[in-house]
C-alpha cells in the first residue's frame, strides 16, 4: 500500500515538471507508477536518508539516481527528481 506522502508527491508539481516536462523518468508513464517509485525510494534499504531544515526529510537512492524530499509545509508534500549531479546534490542538502 502506498503512503499518502508518495501519492501526494506523485500528484503534485514533481509529476508535471520532472516526469512530464523534463522527462527525467522515461520508464514512468502514469502517476501511479510515479507514486510507486517514490514509495520505493522512501522505503528501500539502500536509500540514504537525512533530516533537513524546516521539518523536511530527504532520501537518495543510488540504484535509481533519484532524490525524494518531503516537506510537510508544501501543498504537494514534497518532490522527487533525478538531479544532474546525483549524490552530490543530496549531500549538499541542508
Amino acid at each position: 500500500m502506498l503512503s499518502l506522502e508518495a501519492r501526494a508527491i506523485a500528484a503534485g508539481h514533481a509529476w508535471k515538471r520532472h516526469a512530464v516536462e523534463q522527462n527525467e523518468f522515461p520508464e514512468i508513464t502514469t502517476k501511479d507508477q510515479f507514486a510507486e517509485l517514490v514509495e520505493h525510494i522512501m522505503t528501500d534499504a539502500t536509500s540514504q536518508t537525512k533530516d533537513l531544515s524546516r521539518g523536511r526529510k530527504a532520501w537518495w537512492n543510488p540504484e535509481k539516481g533519484v532524490v525524494v524530499i518531503t516537506n510537510p509545509k508544501s501543498i504537494d508534500v514534497g518532490t522527487a527528481f533525478r538531479p544532474r549531479n546525483g549524490k552530490e546534490y543530496f549531500e549538499n542538502l541542508r
